[in-house]
């Protein structure tokens, strides 16, 4: 049952003032349920729509949260501000009492967190469950903002706003923890990154929170944390969750999408199956160009937050990690990218998001079937 049936929604102009705010992409998604506080470090947030104001996040179902906030109806959207990496942290964590000594405040019966940059609070219209994630749709409440500096991508006491800095030492860090499978269930260092990488150590640690969200890594003590394994289950769900995604972005931007775009996106699918044709031991060229093709079907939503949260989700390390070099052609079946690729062209959203769900299909059996046959996990 909706907590709030009849309550008036935020107005426009004060949801756009408020969303603007949303510059590092750390936030702490906060709820209640019989009195009890519930509260998780997230990245994959994004602003969904103006008319009605409403926001998108993205949940492990493994989370304690993600019940709570299944549960409640509701929850709050807090973006930190640039002296709460303490918070991002805390609340990345499993197993504690993450609201132990921390300030909050209640709006519309939802906990907030006091000093945070923006929050916005929430009730869920609309769930799409896959696998591990559950993508929550949900109309904005209230919102409210204060003039604090942003935590991810402040740059020195004077603020300074570097969002390709902090997207580029993300990307570092995940590269780093993707490739490095020998070092999976191993504690690790921040600091004995820090020269590795060149990356300064505050950018490296809100990576490292990011990842914590992304399921890639978990925060330890004292400046740690520990390499994950992927399993059938963490891939499953990315899967699923790209695919959501893909569905929903050509349902609400299919009507934008022009000649241009389609070309493009033909384009780029006939340089994979041309690759893929060869036979040639290129793998990474073919997954690059599926990555192109995917990140400008995603960018028809005209959101970055949520082509990140895409792009959060894809595990190729999968595929490099147990997939011959000299067999990858035969292995992978790009029959329902190309039926995807042809719908698109016909701007059939119906058989786009079809041949989207099988794609999926097909690809989560031969990732079972391949994490299977490395022991379970990668």
């Amino acid at each position: 049952m909706n907590p709030y049936p009849s309550k008036t929604l935020v107005d426009n102009d004060r949801f756009r003032s408020v969303v603007g705010h949303f510059a590092s992409g750390v936030t702490v998604i906060t709820t209640k349920v019989d009195g009890e506080l519930f509260g998780t470090t997230a990245s994959a947030v994004s602003s969904l729509s103006m008319d009605p104001p409403m926001m998108l996040i993205c949940l492990n179902r493994s989370s304690q949260t993600h019940g709570a906030v299944k549960a409640a109806g509701a929850f709050a959207i807090n973006i930190l501000a640039a002296d709460q990496d303490g918070l991002a942290y805390k609340f990345a964590k499993k197993g504690t009492d993450k609201f132990l000594g921390v300030d909050t405040d209640e709006v519309e019966g939802m906990p907030t967190l006091r000093g945070a940059l923006a929050t916005l609070v929430c009730r869920t219209v609309e769930e799409t469950s896959g696998g591990t994630h559950t993508v929550f749709l949900a109309e904005v409440l209230e919102a409210d903002s204060s003039d604090a500096e942003p935590l991810a991508y402040y740059r020195g006491k004077f603020g300074r706003f570097n969002p390709d800095a902090e997207t580029s030492a993300y990307q570092k860090v995940r590269d780093w923890v993707l490739t490095r499978r020998d070092l999976r269930n191993t504690s690790v260092e921040i600091d004995s990154l820090v020269h590795e990488l060149g990356i300064p150590r505050d950018q490296l640690s809100r990576a490292v929170v990011k990842l914590a969200a992304d399921r890639l890594v978990m925060v330890g003590m004292a400046g740690s944390f520990t390499v994950l394994p992927i399993t059938s289950e963490l891939m499953l769900g990315c899967l699923d969750g790209r695919a959501a995604i893909q569905c929903g972005v050509l349902h609400t931007s299919m009507d934008s999408m022009n000649e241009g775009v389609v070309s493009e996106i033909r384009g780029i699918f006939d340089q994979m199956a041309s690759a893929k044709n060869s036979h040639s031991t290129q793998m990474a060229t073919f997954f690059e160009l599926n990555s192109q093709l995917q990140n400008l079907v995603i960018g028809l939503s005209g959101s970055y937050e949520l082509v990140q949260a895409f792009n959060r989700m894809g595990l190729g390390a999968v595929w490099t990690e147990t997939v011959p070099a000299d067999a990858w052609a035969d292995i992978f079946d790009d029959t329902y990218q190309r039926r995807f690729v042809e719908a698109l062209e016909n701007r059939d959203v119906t058989a786009a998001c079809a041949a989207v769900q099988n794609h999926a299909e097909t690809t989560k059996k031969l990732a079972s079937k391949m994490i299977d046959s490395h022991g379970g996990e990668v």
